[in-house]
Order: C-alpha cells, then structure tokens, then sequence
C-alpha cells in the first residue's frame, strides 16, 4: 500500500444521516468505497462497501472498516452483506447475527 490517502466525504440527506467514504489511490482512482448510517441506537450499520475488482486483496475495505470503527468511538458495528463476503467478515472476526447481517467485536 503505497501513499494512500484516505479521504472522507460526508453528505446528509434530507431523510437520514448518511454518511459516505471513499478511499483514494496514488493517481485520484477510487480504491474502495463506503456508505453506512446510524440506527435508532446511534450504532453504525455499513450498507455498501465495495473494492473494485482490480484492487481486491490489497486490505483497503479492511482499512476503511477500520476507519468506520474508529470514528464510531470503537462501538460494535453492523454491516448489511451477501453471500459472497460472508468469508471476508468471518475471516475480520464479525459475527453472522442474522443472515447477511455481521457484527464487529467490540474494541
């Protein structure tokens, strides 16, 4: 992971509070997104995080994961999934606490 900035981008819609984070490479190419709110408990829940293909296997949605929990004060997060990442949360150590549903430790 070269000089990898993690920039942020927060923007409020008219509903909810929705928050929005991008990670950015060496050359201003988005290298893996974000976008999560707050449940009625103030709780984080991620409802979109995605790498590109091309940067898979890097640790970017590990990172920004990370990110999230940091600013959360290190409370529990949830993050809304599919199938397909069921391996990756297990593998971070979150826990399947409804199908699609996986819950960080708390820090």
């Amino acid at each position: 992971m070269s000089n990898l900035q993690l920039q942020n981008q927060f923007n409020v819609t008219s509903e909810d509070d929705i928050f929005y984070i991008n990670m950015y490479g060496d050359c201003g190419e988005v290298i893996c997104s974000g976008c999560y709110m707050k449940d009625k408990s103030g709780n984080a829940v991620v409802i979109q995080l995605d790498t590109p293909e091309e940067y898979r296997g890097n640790g970017y949605a590990t990172r920004l994961l990370a990110d999230i929990c940091q600013r959360e004060g290190g409370k529990p997060i949830r993050v809304i999934s599919n199938d397909n990442a069921r391996g990756f949360y297990n593998k971070l150590g979150y826990k399947e606490i409804s199908p699609y549903v996986f819950q960080s430790n708390e820090n």
